[in-house]
């Protein structure tokens, strides 16, 4: 389990209110994607536009974890999709 009071200390571009949502949410500008954390370590990505790019962001998001939080060891083990939205 994750310390999410912790992480969210150290990341100037999340937000966090627990009675609200268990979730972080991270704010990418590049790509423009956003990232849901929760303290089971799931990540959820949003707003990519393909498959590579929600990647990118969820390896840019381990990356940052890891330098915030170097006494953990932040990895991606898998990626998936499981929504899909088309506007026309």
């Amino acid at each position: 389990m994750l310390d999410l009071c912790k992480i969210h200390a150290c990341l100037p571009f999340s937000f966090y209110d627990p009675q609200k949502f268990a979730a972080i949410t991270i704010r990418l500008s590049e790509p423009e994607c956003t990232a849901l954390l929760f303290s089971s370590g799931k990540v959820v990505v949003t707003g990519a536009k393909t498959w590579y790019e929600s990647v990118f962001c969820s390896m840019s998001i381990c990356k940052i974890l890891n330098t915030c939080m170097p006494e953990q060891v932040f990895f991606l083990k898998s990626c998936e999709i499981q929504n899909m939205v088309a506007h026309v």
